[in-house]
């Protein structure tokens, strides 16, 4: 019996050994697990600390992307520039006589291909095309025939889409003036003259004074020229001289358009000569009676028929743009994000 009693005391203890033996082991894993846990954590808190306390800038790696992007965006700039003014005239040297010698030919040559499209120039003979100060004779500063010589290129390119357009009349053409003995001074008039077949030119230049016309200013891509046009055409005419400017080589932007027509008040015949009957079988005309309609508001009337000359006076900015030169590098940058 007490034999008995020892082996199940020894079984016990047994039992209770293997117990704390298992949750020793237990507690050990678990204490494992933990401790890695606690390092890894302990080792991400040293590197975000380590993050903030160094310094981000300069960051050689960053700073190679950015150069990369920043060549991308140059010449992307490059070649939009390029596109934008692949058309446009540029200034060109050349001493004053030569200029004036231009200027007189560009002239003729106008007048005569105007007079073979059939448009008619206000003055006749004497319109100068906004270059009235130029008229006597006079020479131009050396300084100022560059500018002068492109103003004058954009002018007949300017007169060519009014031409091709077939307008009815030109009868001004404004600039802007920038000679030294502008600045400052009057806008010169251009000669009213009358004579057989000529019409008096206009009492007022179109030409306005701006001293930087056509610069490109400085850290500026662009800049440009303000022309004025005044002329007569139908609004077929007009159309086509829009259509014209925007397909012109020239970077042309019309700015301001104003459209005059004929203000006509419209009249209708209430009868017209309906017959009446006298007692004795003889008819007599009666007199038609006019009645006078009330005016239609302009936006409800219905125009038909012939075309109707209109009177426009059209402003427009002829840009100028930078010509941007991109360094070529070993590496290309197309693509770097």
């Amino acid at each position: 019996m007490q034999s008995r009693r020892n082996i199940l005391i020894m079984v016990l203890a047994v039992i209770i050994v293997l117990m704390f033996l298992a949750a020793g082991a237990l507690v050990y894993r678990e204490y494992t697990a933990f401790r890695q846990v606690e390092t890894g954590l302990q080792s991400k808190f040293n590197e975000l600390k380590g993050l903030y306390q160094r310094d981000p800038f300069p960051s050689e790696a960053n700073l190679a992307v950015e150069r990369k992007n920043l060549e991308v965006l140059g010449e992307e700039l490059a070649d939009l520039l390029s596109v934008m003014g692949r058309g446009q005239i540029d200034s060109f040297n050349q001493s004053p006589p030569k200029f004036m010698e231009q200027f007189w030919e560009a002239r003729r040559d106008l007048k005569a291909k105007a007079k073979e499209m059939g448009v008619g120039l206000a003055g006749g003979d004497d319109f100068d095309f906004g270059f009235g100060r130029h008229m006597p004779g006079n020479l131009p500063a050396p300084q100022d025939v560059p500018r002068l010589t492109q103003q004058l290129k954009i002018t007949q390119v300017l007169c060519g889409v009014l031409y091709n357009a077939r307008i009815s009349e030109l009868q001004g053409l404004g600039r802007e003036e920038f000679e030294v003995d502008a600045v400052g001074g009057s806008v010169a008039k251009p000669v009213a003259t009358r004579g057989r077949g000529r019409v008096e030119a206009a009492s007022m230049s179109l030409n306005v004074v701006n001293s930087n016309a056509g610069k490109i200013p400085e850290d500026q891509l662009f800049g440009n020229w303000h022309f004025v046009l005044q002329f007569t055409a139908r609004e077929s005419a007009l159309v086509s001289v829009l259509n014209g400017l925007a397909r012109s080589p020239v970077f042309a932007v019309v700015t301001r358009i104003e459209v005059a027509g004929e203000d006509r008040l419209f009249e209708r015949v209430n009868e017209e000569g309906r017959a009446t009957r006298k007692g004795g079988g003889e008819t007599v005309a009666k007199p038609a009676e006019a009645v006078a309609v009330a005016s239609v508001p302009r936006d409800q009337r219905v125009v038909c028929g012939r075309e109707v000359p209109l009177k426009v006076r059209m402003e427009l900015n002829v840009f100028q743009f930078v010509k941007m030169q991109i360094a070529a590098t070993d590496e290309p940058a197309k693509g770097a994000k």
